[in-house]
Order: C-alpha cells, then structure tokens, then sequence
C-alpha cells in the first residue's frame, strides 16, 4: 500500500487536502478522491512520472516508485531533489553545435594584437564558486551587450562559429552550471504549468557560453 504524507501542515488548506487523500493508494486514487471532493487540479506527465498539482493549495503530489507518494508546497518541490528526476537534461553542446550562434569574448586592449595573431587560448584558472570546476576554458556571451559595461575589458571579439563548424572546429560549450539549473528549472515550472517567480542566478549573465577550448585566430573579428 502507499501512503502519502504532507510535509507542510501549518496551512488549513493543505491540512483539509491532506486529510481528503491520506487513505489513497496510489497517484490514480488521488486524482479521483479530488475530482469527488471538487478540489481543483491537473494531472502532468513529464519525464515519465505523473505528478499532480493542486493550485489553490500550491501543493504537488508526486510518485516516483518508492513504495510510497509525497504531498509538497510547491516552491519547495521546485529546489527539492525529487524534482531532479523531473527535469530536462537538454544536450546544449549538441543543441548550440546545431546552429552556432556568433559569440562574444572581451578582453583589456593590451591583449588584442596577441589574440588577433594567435587566437583566445582556454585559461585555466580559479574562478568564483559557482563555476571553479569548470577547468580549462573561454568565457564567452551569445549577446554583445552583457560585455558593453567593460567589467571584462574594453574591446570586444566576435567569434564566427558557423565558420568553426564548417571547418570541423567545435569545442565543447556549456553553460554557466547555475544558470545551466535555472533554465532546466525554468522549463519544469512551465511544464507544470504553475506560476512559480524563480529567482536567476545573482551577478550571473544567463547568455554566457563556456567553451573548452582554443579559438584560432582566423575566426576572430574585433566587434567593437
């Protein structure tokens, strides 16, 4: 038999809702014991898992297979780790190789003519927590603007990745990991179809690309 269990009960609406599916055997018994008692819901199946969301209550009940189903606020089912098996792992390496967009680098201007004769090497070296294991790389932006401010450098690269494809040049690129969570995060509360502010990562730019590995120089072109 599963059981569920609330995990939040300080909200009379949640403890009612509690109460109304504690006997249910199963993610199927919930969803009708609701539909009797006129308690709006709807019904998701992402990733192979269904997951029912009570809005009124901003509560999900979900069921991964364990013996036993979970009622949770939403907000915390959102960070929680049971949402890891709902969320999308899109390949961004394939997807960006797919159709590259032009990328930006900056950099201080005693570096242009070194890069302009023998490309952007990959850095290897510490960076803030968020991204210290990155490794070996090239920070980059799909947009130009976040690099305007100059924080980076006042002369700004573009790198013709159409041309590096063509040439069978195509480094590993990923995104800033947090940022790579927000988007995944991001894209399970749409499935959801909930209304859920998740906050982006602070003094994080959600265009940048991390590429592992050099840029030749004859990909380069000196965009402002």
């Amino acid at each position: 038999m599963k059981t569920f269990r609330l995990w939040l009960v300080e909200n009379h609406a949640r403890n009612t809702v509690s109460d109304i599916i504690e006997d249910a055997q199963g993610l199927e018994q919930v969803q009708n014991t609701l539909s009797k008692a006129g308690i709006l819901h709807s019904t998701k199946n992402i990733n192979n898992h269904k997951v029912i969301v009570i809005p009124d209550s901003s509560l999900i009940v979900y069921d991964f297979d364990n013996g036993y189903g979970t009622v949770d606020e939403i907000g915390d089912f959102i960070y929680s780790n049971y949402a890891d098996n709902l969320k999308q792992n899109h390949d961004f390496n394939k997807e960006f190789w797919e159709q590259p967009p032009t990328l930006y680098h900056a950099t201080k201007e005693e570096n242009t003519n070194q890069i302009q004769s023998y490309g952007i090497k990959a850095m290897c070296k510490s960076r803030g927590i968020g991204n210290r294991s990155v490794g070996c790389a090239v920070f980059t932006s799909m947009n130009q603007d976040d690099l305007l401010s100059g924080q980076y450098g006042n002369i700004i690269f573009a790198i013709n990745t159409k041309a590096m494809k063509k040439d069978g040049i195509t480094p590993t690129v990923e995104l800033e990991p947090s940022i790579q969570e927000y988007h995944e995060l991001s894209t399970l509360v749409h499935q959801l179809g909930i209304d859920y502010p998740l906050e982006a990562p602070n003094d994080l730019f959600l265009d940048t690309v991390i590429v592992h590995g050099d840029i030749p120089a004859k990909y380069l072109s000196i965009y402002k």
